[in-house]
């Protein structure tokens, strides 16, 4: 009889120790594929965050005016910031993917997690080739912009003054030609000035 029950025992034991082996076994299993699940869910949020980007650089609204202009730029530079962020992300969840840390090579999965990492790294190569041509229209477009407010507000001046000089008045007096000759030494030399800074703008 006790040997029956040590017997007993000792079998019960085994079934628990196979159990508990099975237990392990599945757990391990089970965190693998979470952290398959979790990678791949970061990957395609880097995804979509990409593509609602790549929509966002292809815009060709550079501003109508030198405000717009302003207020696009200021946008594109938090932009650019946000970039910076998403590329470590990008680039760490690559890294994983090359180190197969995330899962071993008889895995099913490697290549579609291979590839989408791919898909990833270029398209955010693509998006930073993107943002660096949208920054440089940007500045092309605010200097076009300012430039063309200088240019409005030396034409606003030149009609003034045109129309100034244009009005023929009879001089009476020495003070009057004297104070009509300042006048016109300070519009020649304003003049000079304001072209001089239309064509160096």
């Amino acid at each position: 009889m006790p040997f029956r029950c040590i017997l007993e025992l000792f079998n019960f034991f085994n079934r628990f120790d196979e159990l508990y082996n099975l237990f392990g076994h599945r757990k391990s299993k089970l965190i693998k594929d979470l952290n398959i699940l979790r990678y791949l869910r970061s990957l395609e949020q880097e995804e979509s965050w990409l593509r609602d980007k790549r929509l966002l650089t292809a815009v060709e609204d550079f501003g109508k005016d030198l405000i717009g202009v302003q207020r696009l730029e200021k946008k594109h530079q938090r932009f650019e910031l946000e970039l910076v962020s998403h590329e470590n992300t990008i680039h760490r969840l690559v890294s994983q993917c090359n180190t197969l840390d995330i899962c071993e090579k008889s895995d099913e999965n490697i290549s579609i997690i291979q590839e989408k990492c791919r898909d990833v790294n270029l398209s955010l190569i693509e998006l930073k080739s993107n943002a660096i041509t949208r920054t440089r229209l940007l500045d092309e477009s605010e200097r076009y912009q300012q430039l063309s407010a200088n240019f409005q507000e030396e034409d606003t001046w030149l009609i003034e003054n045109f129309n100034a000089i244009l009005i023929e008045e009879n001089v009476e007096s020495l003070e009057l030609l004297q104070d009509s000759l300042s006048q016109f030494e300070t519009f020649s030399s304003d003049f000079q000035v304001s072209m001089y800074s239309c064509f160096l703008d």
